[in-house]
């Protein structure tokens, strides 16, 4: 799984704190790992109580079996249309 959010400053430190309990920071907001779907649904859990879905974006990056990319995404976001190659 890879993992990116953008979000307002005075929440960056918390969802990053976050993301680390469950995967490898990259990047200041990209992080990467392997995850049960177990683990999945309990790290968005936690980052839909603390985003702010009106300002903030979460994107999850899962590559499925079968090489199938699926997107997750907990708030807003301006990137809607994008071509993944």
């Amino acid at each position: 799984m890879i993992l990116s959010y953008d979000a307002e400053s005075r929440r960056c430190g918390k969802l990053r704190k976050i993301v680390k309990r469950y995967l490898h920071p990259v990047q200041r907001s990209l992080f990467q790992g392997f995850l049960t779907e177990k683990q999945c649904r309990l790290l968005k859990e936690e980052l839909a109580k603390a985003v702010d879905t009106e300002k903030d974006a979460v994107i999850l990056y899962k590559l499925a079996d079968a090489g199938v990319l699926r997107t997750d995404e907990i708030g807003t976001s301006e990137l809607r249309e994008v071509d993944i190659l």
